[in-house]
């Protein structure tokens, strides 16, 4: 049985840097990414393709897509809508967490652009609320607009779910204006790679972001665990252990305060324990209303790992407390 520890479904994010070949459908132009030196001749994508539609950030600011939010500019788009509970924001929380793990240099030099894609309900207000939430700071804008102005850039970035917006794919895109270089990966890749695949977008810091045994940048955790990898992958972008809460509780001593069987249950199946009416589950929506547990399609055995983990984990915390 294959484990659940792979996410993404792309396979890019361990080559890292690819050769696009018109990443948005019907588009016959290409950019090349991954070498230190540009072709002779690079299609540029950015306003010849992309939409200056008028939109409207969390910060009240009615802005043109292209001119404000692109031009001359390296960013990193994704798709959400702030009545998601469950995948949405873990995806924020992931991409925090690797914008942090791109240094401060870097991360200034970088542009976040969240676009809702139910902007029939994502009001600024609504926005502004999530934004506030996941700390985002300055380079991190969140946008909606009219229906019209917001399909027309989902359909030239390639996300086409239409109004199936639960089904919305988890990418994403990578742009460097200046060079047309674009990429793209899953929101759920390692968050080394991610990093080191958004620094990459930059020319001047590519040699930089890439080691060469091909060990991605600030991953220097030691995975010698698999529950370890587990929640390096699926937890540690909502969940600390001993840190305090982000999005989604501190799981310090969790293996103390419940069950064992019950947290299996819980990480295998959340949805369905939230719809049987779980009391604890239904405590831990109503103390963190921003998220609910997604459904993350471990087997029962990553459900152990992940258990032996935290408890490994809370015991070690425990006695580096003591210590100190």
């Amino acid at each position: 049985m294959q484990r659940a520890l792979s996410f993404s479904s792309l396979g890019w994010q361990s080559a890292g840097l690819v050769l696009l070949a018109a990443i948005i459908g019907g588009v016959g132009a290409f950019a090349y990414v991954g070498t230190t030196e540009q072709p002779s001749t690079v299609f540029r994508w950015g306003k010849a393709y992309l939409p200056n539609v008028t939109v409207m950030t969390h910060r009240g600011q009615t802005v043109k897509f292209y001119d404000d939010l692109i031009a001359g500019k390296i960013v990193v788009i994704s798709f959400v809508y702030t009545s998601c509970k469950s995948v949405c924001p873990v995806v924020l929380s992931r991409l925090r967490d690797v914008r942090d793990q791109m240094g401060e240099s870097a991360a200034s030099r970088t542009h976040f652009v969240s676009i809702s894609i139910d902007p029939l309900t994502d009001t600024t207000e609504k926005l502004a609320q999530q934004a506030a939430a996941f700390d985002v700071g300055p380079n991190w804008t969140f946008i909606t607009g009219d229906l019209a102005s917001i399909d027309l850039i989902r359909y030239k970035l390639g996300e086409r779910s239409g109004a199936a917006i639960a089904l919305h794919k988890n990418e994403v895109l990578m742009f460097n204006d200046v060079t047309s270089a674009w990429s793209r990966d899953s929101a759920f890749s390692d968050l080394g790679v991610l990093a080191m695949n958004i620094r990459a977008m930059d020319p001047s810091d590519r040699a930089r972001a890439q080691r060469s045994d091909h060990t991605p940048l600030d991953s220097a955790v030691a995975l010698d665990h698999p529950g370890q990898a587990l929640f390096a992958k699926t937890c540690a972008g909502c969940h600390t252990i001993g840190d305090g809460s982000k999005v989604g509780p501190d799981l310090y001593g969790v293996t103390s305060r419940r069950d064992h069987d019950w947290l299996q249950r819980f990480m295998i199946s959340p949805e369905k324990m939230h719809a049987t009416g779980d009391p604890v589950a239904v405590a831990l929506a109503k103390q963190f209303p921003l998220i609910r547990m997604p459904s993350l399609g471990l087997a029962a055995e990553d459900a152990s790992d992940l258990i032996i983990y935290l408890e490994q984990r809370s015991v070690d915390h425990a006695a580096h407390a003591a210590v100190h």
